[in-house]
């Protein structure tokens, strides 16, 4: 089964990383470093409850499992 995806989508006020548009899937490839950050963390949340409402599902794939 072929998934298609599109990179780098506006929306909003956002850019997701991946989005599976046929699943209102969106897929964050979250340094390990940089997203865990206490103010990175905060704003990744705001994000995550933004996109939600907009019927989005979120998958963050952290760097190490991403390796």
């Amino acid at each position: 089964m072929k998934v298609r995806f599109k990179q780098q989508v506006a929306i909003g006020p956002y850019v997701v990383d991946l989005l599976v548009p046929t699943r209102n899937l969106i897929i964050e490839c979250d340094g390990d470093y940089w997203h865990s950050i206490p103010g990175v963390v905060k704003r990744d949340r705001i994000r995550d409850c933004y996109l939600k409402s907009k019927g989005y599902r979120m998958l963050r794939l952290w760097e190490h499992e991403i390796h």
